[in-house]
């Protein structure tokens, strides 16, 4: 993490916290999560699907940046390619899986908590969470475009 110097504070850089969920094919980039927001940047593996569930508090928004989703939504299925938006209000049940390849979609939200995730299966929850893997040090996966 590099600090630079601000006449009246310090701004920080660091990597965003990378989370491994290999239940589910999964691994996330949590850019931000304030009490306000939440920024995230989520692989799925390709024919791998994230467990049902729904959020009480958080509304999303996700922007598919490559591969393509199909996503249910309380129980309709909608086919999502790079360049897609997705509004999710609270209280709807929805889940992804990556077709075609491995496919990267960017999460917007309000704040994020794992005590806001409710599992239509519960006993993924803790699953799920018990075997995730969190750190801040590792290769960023991402190319950089000229």
């Amino acid at each position: 993490m590099e600090e630079i110097p601000d006449a009246h504070r310090t701004v920080k850089i660091e990597k965003p916290i990378k989370t491994e969920y290999p239940e589910v094919g999964q691994t996330q980039y949590g850019i931000v999560n304030t009490p306000e927001y939440c920024g995230k940047i989520i692989v799925q593996r390709d024919g791998t699907t994230t467990p049902a569930h729904f959020h009480k508090k958080k509304h999303e928004t996700f922007l598919v940046w490559s591969g393509k989703f199909r996503v249910v939504v309380d129980d309709k299925t909608i086919e999502m390619k790079p360049g897609d938006v997705l509004v999710m209000e609270r209280g709807r049940v929805h889940q992804f899986t990556a077709v075609g390849g491995d496919a990267i979609i960017f999460e917007f939200s309000t704040h994020s908590s794992i005590s806001d995730s409710y599992f239509v299966k519960r006993e993924m929850a803790k699953k799920l969470f018990q075997h995730s893997i969190k750190t801040r040090h590792y290769q960023w996966p991402f190319r950089e475009t000229q």
